[in-house]
């Protein structure tokens, strides 16, 4: 990382700061390729803006960690205005633009997404903001999605607005909801993700989350809901039970995890764990119910100290 700060040129208290990387994989049977990466960022007010530049090779094969998509470069950013106000109903309000862009390393275009957007926080840390979008993809290859929908190998440009929602985090509740509508691969969409995480008290806590993703479009239909339930119960410092629980529609598939710790003195903890994966389906006043696969652990843990 190299910051920079030049008031001369920049201005009082701007800001420049550049980062870069090179990582190098080896391997005999994928043979060796490289990631580079540069960001440039402006981290200032009212204007400021931030710019990341990274390649990744055909065979680059990292020891630690994965790439999910090799044979890229791939570009994005932002660049916005900042207002600030003192004892007003805004903290600040922004407005801007943001890019993502991804090529082959031949700089052919693969994919982009090109928006404008404006975003407010209250005195009281709740945030709103919008989004509106331009996005373009190349489809090479014919893809399926959920229910085997097939998506179709061709050039699709479509324009869709985001929605978001954030409260503060110094109320009992806490949400975040992201809404994004209303098109994509020439047909209807609408994706939703809504968390709500509520302090009961010192001992009770939950989060519950829901993602609903609806395609329309002119190869088929298919709905996808996931739901997640997380709970915590702290009955002292050093103990508590964390459970978690998720179902979704496509594969009916029900997962439950309970974990208990307890440090019942220091670097010494009990610690135990109940999982179960299961297929629920049916309709859901009469669900089936069938398990699939039950775990049990339990540890005993210790820390020396020398």
């Amino acid at each position: 990382a190299l910051p920079i700060s030049d008031s001369s040129f920049f201005g009082p208290r701007q800001r420049l700061q550049f980062d870069a990387l090179y990582e190098r994989s080896f391997s005999n049977t994928r043979g060796d390729d490289a990631e580079i990466g540069a960001a440039v960022v402006l981290p200032n007010e009212p204007w400021g803006g931030q710019f990341n530049f990274k390649q990744i090779g055909q065979n680059f094969y990292p020891a630690l960690g994965f790439v999910n998509r090799p044979n890229i470069r791939f570009f994005d950013g932002f660049f916005k205005h900042r207002d600030r106000w003192r004892d007003d109903v805004l903290h600040w309000a922004d407005v801007g633009t943001e890019w993502t862009v991804y090529t082959d390393l031949h700089g052919n275009l693969e994919s982009r997404q090109n928006g404008v957007y404006a975003a407010v926080q209250t005195d009281e840390n709740d945030q709103f903001q919008i989004h509106v979008f331009n996005s373009h993809e190349n489809v090479e290859k014919k893809f399926n999605l959920p229910q085997k929908v097939p998506v179709l190998a061709g050039s699709y440009d479509w324009n869709h607005v985001e929605l978001v929602l954030r409260t503060t985090q110094s109320r009992s509740y806490f949400v975040q909801w992201d809404v994004d509508c209303c098109r994509i691969y020439n047909g209807n969409y609408l994706k939703s993700s809504l968390s709500i995480d509520y302090l009961f008290n010192e001992t009770w806590g939950a989060v519950l989350q829901h993602t609903m993703t609806l395609f329309d479009l002119p190869t088929g239909q298919v709905n996808v809901h996931i739901f997640d339930l997380s709970a915590t119960t702290n009955f002292t410092p050093d103990m508590h039970i964390d459970s978690q629980f998720q179902w979704d529609n496509i594969t009916n598939r029900f997962g439950a995890l309970l974990r208990y710790r307890w440090e019942y003195e220091p670097g010494s903890e009990l610690f135990a764990s109940l999982g179960e994966m299961a297929f629920i389906d049916g309709p859901v006043w009469t669900p089936h119910y069938k398990s699939n696969n039950t775990r049990a652990q339990i540890r005993l843990g210790h820390t020396f100290q020398f």
